[in-house]
């Protein structure tokens, strides 16, 4: 048996005794090694019943290959008192049973009073010595489902929450079942069903309530089976092509109209000597007429004190500065210059970003801009001379008169003949005025034909926050 040496073996009384201080750290090493990860998983083979560990990792053999065989005592020979070890099979064809209060010295005592199969090598069984037994720590199942449902005494029943089913594991949610006393799983389509014939409010809290889990979780669009939660986090389920004037905000994860879009020229890049100072007008992306530009961005590895600009685009290669603003760049790539004056786009026209930088070598997209070799100021215009740009990007608050935003098609098990709608709303500006400005509609012919709903408010949660509901009738629409 290999223990921590004893303070006078590893520091001895009398100088110069250096022979207990050597038997001493190799001592202290042995029952280091003995310790878990201290050392690599070593096999043993059970005969007559036991085996004789001599770390923390092993795995168990049966004697002489058999395909079962009973594992009683584990001999203490090599380990301390209070020390640990885990054991697992080396085969899920020989299976090792360890067995509980087999009797003698090195018996093991196991927390359920039963014996443990090891079925596969993922699972394990970890022991502490105390005294002459071994006791169990803790144990795990590994890839054993089964083995551990059994252990924990889970309903298997059938249509019960460990039950097999042949609908795709992904498409089941956990109910409990009062009557029982467990948990089962059903379809989420069988749920909805279940819930028609009972009381609406629990149907409508139900759905508030996969709101609030869809919004704190920043969830995309949920399907239900016949039904879909989307707290519009991103632009996950929405008919982009049959959608009009909606303008998401990917900050704030909401839908407008209204809204911050940036556009970033992230095209390839390369190293350019320029020899004199120069405006850049980047043509990746022009500004949306009527939006309102917030900042330029611009993307370089050498820092420079110029200006960043917007241009306006008067054809044949000529650009007349309409905004400019100073500029100090770090030279650490992208760098963000909110513009203090913040510039409304005209109605009409094309408008771009750029900036003027004196003359270095730096990274630029080749044949991607308009460039003159000089500064020329707000209101003066130039005609290019080189086809290159320096990359920029831009944020700018998008406005639209209306949005129509359509959601991707749902599809129905049967054509259905009504349908309930429930939608979460707040006015961020101004009030809406309910069936005026705010109307749902819906379609069970693919969006052939749309009849809009009667909204009501179903609660008020204060600082412009409503949900409202309503119920609509399909059945005199076509199908398909």
């Amino acid at each position: 048996m290999v223990a921590f040496p004893a303070k006078n073996d590893f520091f001895p009384e009398g100088a110069g005794n250096t022979g207990p201080v050597r038997a001493g750290q190799r001592g202290f090493y042995d029952a280091v090694r003995q310790m878990p990860g201290a050392n690599a998983s070593a096999a043993l083979t059970i005969a007559a019943g036991a085996v004789t560990p001599t770390r923390y990792l092993h795995t168990i053999d049966t004697e002489g290959a058999a395909a079962a065989d009973d594992l009683t005592n584990i001999l203490q020979d090599n380990l301390p008192e209070g020390a640990l070890i885990s054991i697992g099979s080396v085969d899920g064809a020989r299976v090792p049973t360890v067995k509980h209060s087999a009797g003698g010295a090195g018996q093991i005592l196991l927390a359920d009073g039963t014996d443990f199969l090891l079925l596969h090598p993922s699972m394990r069984l970890v022991l502490r010595r105390d005294g002459t037994t071994w006791v169990e720590e803790a144990r795990a199942y590994g890839s054993q489902k089964a083995a551990a449902r059994t252990h924990l005494d889970v309903d298997q029943a059938t249509n019960s929450l460990t039950a097999e089913a042949a609908a795709d594991d992904a498409d089941l949610v956990a109910v409990y079942d009062s009557s029982a006393g467990a948990m089962r799983k059903m379809t989420r389509a069988n749920l909805l069903a279940s819930l028609s014939g009972n009381d609406q409010t629990a149907r409508d809290m139900a759905i508030l309530n996969a709101f609030d889990i869809s919004e704190l979780m920043g969830r995309s669009a949920l399907s239900l089976g016949a039904a879909v939660v989307d707290a519009f986090e991103d632009q996950t389920g929405i008919d982009a092509a049959a959608s009009t004037g909606e303008l998401f905000d990917a900050a704030a994860g909401t839908y407008g109209t209204v809204a911050d879009v940036t556009q970033t020229d992230n095209r390839a890049r390369t190293s350019t000597l320029y020899g004199a100072g120069r405006e850049f007008v980047d043509l990746f992306q022009a500004a949306t007429n009527d939006a309102v530009i917030q900042s330029i961005s611009v993307y370089t590895t050498v820092a420079f004190a110029g200006q960043v600009a917007v241009y306006r685009d008067n054809g044949a290669g000529n650009y007349t500065v309409m905004a400019e603003q100073a500029a100090v760049h770090a030279g650490a790539g992208w760098q963000t210059f909110t513009l203090s004056s913040p510039y409304t786009v005209p109605s009409s026209g094309t408008y771009y970003v750029g900036c003027y930088r004196p003359a270095a070598t730096f990274e630029v997209v080749t044949g991607g801009g308009a460039g003159w070799q000089a500064a020329v100021g707000v209101g003066a215009s130039f005609t290019k001379d080189i086809n290159d740009t320096v990359p920029c990007a831009f944020v700018e608050t998008a406005t639209s008169a209306a949005m129509t935003l359509v959601s991707e098609a749902i599809t129905a098990a049967a054509a259905p003949a009504s349908a309930r709608v429930t939608l979460d709303h707040e006015d961020v500006a101004g009030t809406a005025v309910l069936n005026t400005d705010v109307i749902v509609s819906a379609s069970r012919d693919d969006g052939t034909t749309y009849t809009a709903a009667v909204l009501t408010v179903l609660r008020d949660a204060g600082s412009g926050r409503k949900v409202y509901v309503a119920d609509i009738d399909l059945s005199g629409q076509p199908s398909g």
